[in-house]
């Protein structure tokens, strides 16, 4: 292997580990996007179970409650398990091909 191969190898490899990176992180964004009705529904079902008489939480509870059932359709749609398992799987496989893309570059003396 000519040393201008070498180049090019180490090139690519720095190119597939910053793209590969870029994936991860736009992935990690979209999940904080997808987790924030997920965020809505979870805590107004977890305070639904403590009764508290009229607190200022179970006031933001009831406003939560009330938002979640005019916008039912909107969060039906974005509560799409399916959606959130295939990000989840995305993101598993995208870390595992950034971890070995770092070991290869250890391997090679890269930073």
């Amino acid at each position: 292997m000519t040393d201008e191969d070498k180049r090019q190898q180490k090139a690519m490899l720095l190119l597939e580990y910053q793209e590969t990176q870029d994936t991860l992180a736009h992935l990690r964004e979209k999940a904080g996007r997808m987790s924030a009705p997920f965020s809505q529904i979870g805590i107004w079902l977890e305070h639904a179970q403590i009764t508290q008489g009229d607190s200022p939480r179970e006031a933001k509870d009831r406003e939560r409650n009330s938002e979640i059932r005019d916008n039912a359709d909107k969060y039906c749609k974005e509560l799409d398990f399916d959606a959130a398992l295939t990000l989840m799987n995305e993101i598993r496989d995208i870390a595992r091909k950034l971890q070995e893309l770092a070991q290869r570059k250890a391997a090679l003396g890269l930073k």
